[in-house]
């Protein structure tokens, strides 16, 4: 994952560490609720739905219009 941000951008530990801090905040979570099947898949779509939009691939990408102005 940290490979993929290009080489030359100048942000590039500050997109590492909130790529990181995501993750962190989801296995805390699951370690809090016991690894239970119900949160593990609500925490799993809420991490999804954080990590997507910060991949290079979505760069400039408006999703359901957001930010469209």
């Amino acid at each position: 994952m940290f490979s993929s941000v290009r080489a030359s951008s100048p942000y590039q530990i500050r997109r590492f560490q909130r790529h990181s801090s995501a993750r962190q905040r989801f296995f805390l979570t699951s370690f809090y609720t016991k690894y239970d099947s119900t949160h593990f898949f609500v925490n799993v779509g809420m991490l999804m739905l954080a990590l997507i939009p910060k991949l290079p691939q979505f760069h400039k990408v408006r999703i359901f219009g957001i930010n469209k102005y």
